[in-house]
């Protein structure tokens, strides 16, 4: 029986070892699709963990944005609400309204040197025309000039955050083993030798907005005020506006402020105005004037880190994408600015309707508002309300015009670029 099962086997011996061959073919196939899907588990799994982290870091991110621009506000609003003085005009004028004149001043004849003189009442009509005049001119720069500070601060601002964002995100990646990536990320790598921008330079960087906040809006407070004269400066103040008239007249100004050259050309091949001047200094003597006013720092010194970064961000400023981002913020501000005038042209006791999309104002004639119940207002009763607008731009609370400027979806889309553009390898 042995024999006759021996015989057998080496008979079909071959065929045992092909069979055999093939089970543990099969088996190490098993075997290895198995480790390989198990592979491909763990590396969705981490992936999800990194796109996760990454995620929450960057919406982090633009919160910090957010808290930074409104610290830097007051700075801002502080100087520019001192040097546009228009509380000053205002008070002079309300001075001189209850200035009352001595009846004996009227208009008189010098006997000695046969001339008329020009009498007290005169005098002090012209007085308040002039002081209604510079009104005119202040109250629509500062609140124009207001909305261009708060835009460029708050993607000044989400360009230096997210850039410095992502090199900590980079620290924390390298810093931790493929296990602890695998649980969480730390906001900061463990020791300050395995970053790759020291806390030295990221100080220097964050300095920069000093730049703006200092010697920037002056610059932009005067593009402002030419545009307005250009646009304002023959407009009597008995002209009547309403909000469409307004709208229009803002449009003026920003086209003058926004473009190049010819601004009647309404084309889409106008030369955008290069704003890069109000946010960084264009020299070495102006970067070391910021190091040295912003940070107090005796001896100011250029490090290749902080050149890296700044040349960087002047890619960014100089990029179409900046071009793009700037125009939509500017464009929500200002359409809020209308949606905040509006009321200001109702007649007395004229219900608001609710608009589906609150802060836009595409076409001239206001959703929310009956244009049948729209009035018009002289220009001189629409300056105290123009002017009041600046503090709700910049010492709101809450500050609506940040809010709505975080959100905006170019921004955002931005502040992703920046914040996601880097190469692990480098």
């Amino acid at each position: 029986m042995f024999e006759s099962i021996a015989n057998f086997g080496r008979r079909h011996r071959r065929g045992f070892f092909i069979t055999a061959g093939i089970i543990g073919s099969f088996y190490a196939l098993g075997q290895y699709a198995k480790r390989k899907i198990v592979e491909l588990q763990e590396k969705a799994t981490r992936d999800n963990v990194a796109k996760e982290n990454l995620r929450r870091r960057f919406e982090q991110n633009q919160r910090d944005c957010l808290m930074t621009v409104l610290s830097l506000l007051p700075t801002l609003g502080e100087q520019m609400i001192s040097e546009v003085n228009v509380e000053g005009s205002i008070a002079r004028l309300q001075q001189k309204r209850t200035t009352r004149t001595p009846p004996e001043a009227t208009e008189s004849i010098d006997e000695d040197q046969a001339k008329p003189v020009v009498s007290e009442e005169v005098m002090d009509r012209k007085t308040k025309l002039e002081l209604w005049e510079e009104l005119k001119i202040t109250s629509f720069t500062q609140t124009i000039a207001s909305i261009y500070l708060t835009v460029l601060l708050n993607i000044f601002v989400h360009i230096q955050l997210n850039l410095l964002g992502r090199f900590i995100y980079i620290d924390s990646v390298l810093s931790f083993s493929e296990k602890d990536r695998e649980k969480s990320f730390r906001l900061e790598p463990t020791t300050d030798e395995r970053r790759r921008l020291s806390r030295e330079v990221e100080r220097k960087f964050l300095t920069f907005s000093w730049w703006l906040l200092h010697v920037g809006w002056k610059r932009c407070v005067d593009n402002v005020k030419v545009a307005v004269e250009e646009v304002l400066g023959e407009t009597s103040l008995k002209k009547t506006f309403n909000l469409h008239d307004v709208v229009n007249t803002i449009q003026e100004i920003r086209t003058r402020v926004e473009f190049e050259g010819n601004t009647s050309d309404l084309s889409d091949n106008r030369t955008p105005t290069n704003m890069r001047d109000l946010l960084l200094p264009d020299d070495l003597e102006g970067e070391l004037q910021v190091l040295k006013e912003g940070s107090g720092m005796e001896d100011p010194q250029m490090d290749n880190e902080l050149r890296m970064l700044l040349d960087e961000v002047k890619d960014f400023l100089d990029s179409p994408d900046f071009v793009v981002v700037r125009q939509s913020c500017l464009d929500e501000a200002f359409s809020f600015l209308s949606y905040n005038l509006r009321t200001t042209f109702l007649s007395k006791g004229t219900p608001v309707r609710p608009t589906p999309k609150l802060y836009e104002l595409d076409s001239p004639e206001d959703p929310t508002v009956d244009q049948a119940s729209e009035r018009a207002i002289p220009l001189v009763s629409l300056l105290p309300v123009i002017s009041r607008q600046v503090h709700q731009i910049i010492n709101g609370v809450p500050n609506e015009y940040v809010e709505i400027l975080c959100s905006v979806k170019e921004l955002q889309s931005y502040s992703a670029i920046v914040y996601s553009s880097f190469n692990l390898e480098d």
